[in-house]
């Protein structure tokens, strides 16, 4: 079953955010237990990011939202890219540590 274009109200996505040259220093457990698609978000970690943040816009009717995890310190560049982006309503909230680690969007007026 697919999913079609334009049909949801709301994507969550915890995408891999991780910088590539910081994998090998993560917890063992998490480099071994993790597959390392689920972990490599690139040379800045943002390369999913930046993807989801591209095309989301296609799959959310209006008005629709985005939420995404990110690195603790990835948000205040996730949130230019989603102001540069169009997304409307920009936001970011913390975690149960206090550090902020999901943004989330409206959709971009197309």
């Amino acid at each position: 079953m697919g999913c079609s274009r334009g049909s949801f109200d709301v994507v969550v996505s915890n995408p891999p955010y991780i910088r590539r040259d910081v994998i090998p220093e993560l917890a063992a457990e998490v480099r071994t237990f993790d597959p390392a698609l689920a972990l490599d978000g690139g040379e800045d970690g943002l390369d999913a990011v930046r993807s989801i943040l591209a095309a989301a816009p296609g799959y959310l009717r209006t008005g629709g939202w985005l939420a995404l995890e990110v690195g603790f310190d990835q948000t205040e560049a996730v949130l230019e890219m989603a102001a540069a982006g169009g997304w409307r309503e920009i936001s970011r909230r913390t975690d149960l540590g206090g550090n902020y680690r999901v943004v989330s969007a409206r959709r971009p007026e197309r």
